[in-house]
């Protein structure tokens, strides 16, 4: 849709094309994207109005829109997509596949949290024996320190 369009234009456009779908079909979906820039110039336009309408229709009607379409000044391009219609096996499929995906990352976020888990309990464990050895010659240098004092004290090796 052209920039240089009202806004008004592009409401009774976007209505009339709603109208003929729901006359005819069924809608979906019926989304505006907003204004974008256009990948290249289309006479002398850099900026259009987008839309993107899911529907369900007959031939027949997909035909009379296209015409309609082609017809309006204010459209610089348009793209009608056919689509394969999904059988209830392709859901179930789709659903099946979203399930056993969310099932992997549960399981890898609960793998992940018991590495990390485990890697903390490892580290614990390092420390400790670390600790005691730091105790033990804490200890070690207390006891030199108290015999120290003790030869000190005593009086027969100052003689």
């Amino acid at each position: 849709m052209r920039v240089s369009t009202s806004d008004s234009d592009a409401q009774k456009l976007h209505t009339m094309v709603n109208d003929h779908i729901k006359a005819h079909g069924e809608l979906i979906k019926d989304g505006e994207i907003g204004k974008r820039k256009l990948a290249y110039e289309i006479e002398k336009q850099i900026h259009a109005n987008y839309w993107l309408i899911e529907f369900n229709a007959e031939p027949e009607s997909i035909k009379e829109l296209h015409r309609l379409l082609t017809l309006n000044e204010h459209v610089l391009r348009f793209l009608i997509a056919q689509t394969r219609a999904k059988t209830k096996e392709d859901i179930e499929r789709e659903e099946q596949m979203k399930e056993s995906m969310e099932k992997s990352r549960m399981r890898k976020t609960q793998e992940e949290k018991e590495k990390t888990r485990t890697e903390i309990e490892e580290k614990k464990k390092q420390e400790v024996p670390k600790k005691k050895e730091e105790e033990k010659e804490k200890l070690s240098l207390e006891e030199l320190d108290q015999k120290l004092d003790e030869l000190l004290k005593d009086d027969s090796l100052n003689d």
